[in-house]
């Protein structure tokens, strides 16, 4: 993965992971739950509804899967 990406791909992984909190909330699940159903740390997770980090997408249907939704809830 390129270390520099461009500030119109930032600001997708900053909706992507705005969308996944809110998924989140809606549901009453913390990060840590979503962790524990992943297998991903819960920092990650925080990370990544920051738009912190660029998660793979393997990661974002793990993610989709904890959360019981579609990964094109995400986008």
């Amino acid at each position: 993965m390129p270390s520099k990406i461009t500030p119109e791909e930032a600001e997708v992984y900053r909706k992507i992971g705005k969308r996944i909190q809110s998924i989140r909330n809606e549901k009453k699940m913390t990060q840590e739950r979503v962790a524990e159903a992943t297998g991903l740390a819960a920092k990650y997770i925080g990370f990544i509804e920051q738009g912190r980090k660029r998660p793979r997408i393997h990661i974002l249907i793990s993610i989709a899967k904890a959360l019981n939704t579609s990964i094109k809830d995400f986008f």
